[in-house]
């Protein structure tokens, strides 16, 4: 499964930085994006074509650009890759064996890694009988000089660890050498743009670096239980949202402390069970604080019924972590990251902030319960809980059509139809496929 943080980070940046104009999360000078030789980073549906006229100085059948989420076991994500692996290789199958038991656990530091998770990349390559992985930037730089693309000058900066963002980042030739625009994020809402000079021989060196957004020194949506009543009351209003977010917190604490007793009752490892019964105290964290907001803006939280059910079996169980967990819950720690970049009320911006970073953690316990269930399932079983995640994405696509009212948008940050189409369409694309 490819790093859940990194998909959040990517479907974020999608639209933060596809909107430089955007006050909170996109301020600031707009950069080289507006003069006229700037050439954008090749993209296709919001993913960079990092190999795209890529020509390393030595020619290879195939290069594959590929990473490894930290905690992952040889889970490798392809970023992007170029020819027919082993095609000119004398027994391809014996090359393509070697290419899979030879390839390294080391790597360099890559575009899209985001800022508290960790990931490894490295660049793959066959020619003839020959496998060789690239593990640095050096390696990397060496390989391909003298740079003779823009694309490669971009391949060099993002193997720095700067992000180089659909939209935003891109190149401008300068005399013998390439300037590349790139970013980086500081703390949890931060970002500062770099200006990189990339030279012929493949030596990368900083021109500029400006900060876009301060980041805030303070700055550290969910799972709904089985038998909740439906949600009653408007919510076309700050304090109305926020008074709905509160209900939906306080909710979730039964939701977690159902999924620690079933997960004990299904002899699930500890370590699940004491995640659950941490996010549930999360929880009770959350729906205190957002009742708070709510309370400011003018409403009062109503409480939601949960009328008790039986405990699930294991299938059962899956298929609800599926919806709920993988699906819900996952776009929910989206929206939250979403929020705290741009709510424009300081309060709920700082509160979103930090609940976030809590939900995402509860996003990746959902994705560690999926990965636990369905070892333990039969493929037919398996099958099932598929389905009830493609039925989930589905509806959550069709409910995310809806416009948010603009005081909802603006002070409490939630994404627009289109903006949450979008970080949707990315989700499913680089998670949920």
């Amino acid at each position: 499964m490819r790093s859940l943080r990194r998909a959040l980070h990517d479907a974020l940046c999608t639209v933060l930085f596809a909107s430089p104009a955007v006050p909170i999360g996109c301020g600031g000078s707009t950069g080289i994006e507006d003069d006229p030789d700037f050439v954008p980073i090749a993209c296709e549906d919001g993913t960079q074509q990092w190999l795209r006229d890529v020509q390393p100085a030595e020619f290879v059948d195939f290069m594959e650009l590929r990473t490894l989420a930290s905690g992952a076991v040889s889970e490798w994500a392809t970023l992007a890759s170029e020819g027919s692996k082993c095609e000119g290789a004398s027994d391809p199958t014996a090359c393509q064996a070697t290419y899979d038991a030879v390839a390294p656990e080391t790597g360099f530091r890559f575009s899209g890694c985001g800022l508290d998770w960790q990931c490894t990349t490295q660049l793959g390559t066959t020619q003839g009988d020959s496998v060789t992985f690239l593990t640095s930037a050096d390696e990397l730089r060496a390989f391909l000089a003298p740079i003779g693309s823009a694309q490669e000058a971009l391949l060099l900066v993002a193997a720095q660890g700067l992000d180089i963002p659909c939209g935003r980042g891109g190149t401008l030739p300068a005399a013998g050498s390439y300037l590349v625009q790139a970013f980086a994020r500081v703390g949890c809402d931060g970002r500062d743009r770099h200006l990189m000079r990339v030279a012929a021989d493949g030596t990368v060196s900083r021109v500029r670096k400006t900060t876009e957004k301060k980041a805030d020194p303070n700055c550290q949506v969910g799972r709904r239980p089985a038998g909740l009543e439906p949600a009653c009351g408007e919510t076309d209003t700050v304090g109305g949202y926020l008074a709905a977010a509160a209900s939906l917190e306080a909710a979730s604490v039964f939701a977690f402390l159902q999924l620690r007793a079933e997960l004990a009752g299904l002899g699930a490892p500890r370590h699940l069970q004491r995640a659950a019964e941490r996010a549930a105290r999360d929880e009770v964290r959350h729906a205190r604080v957002v009742a708070a907001l709510a309370r400011a803006f003018g409403a009062s939280v109503v409480k939601r019924r949960i009328h008790e059910s039986p405990p699930r079996d294991l299938e059962a169980l899956a298929c609800e972590n599926a919806a709920e967990g993988c699906v819900r819950e996952t776009f929910g720690a989206l929206q939250g990251h979403f929020q705290a970049q741009r709510a424009r009320h300081a309060a709920v911006r700082r509160t979103y902030g930090r609940i976030a970073l809590d939900e995402t953690r509860h996003a990746e316990l959902a994705w560690q319960v999926a990965a636990w269930s369905s070892a333990q399932l039969p493929e037919r079983a398996r099958r099932r809980v598929a389905e009830a995640r493609r039925s989930a994405i589905e509806v959550l696509r069709g409910e995310l059509a809806q416009e948010p009212a603009d005081d909802v948008r603006r002070l409490a940050g939630v994404p627009s139809a289109a903006e949450a189409r979008t970080m949707f369409a990315r989700l499913r694309q680089t998670l949920w496929a």
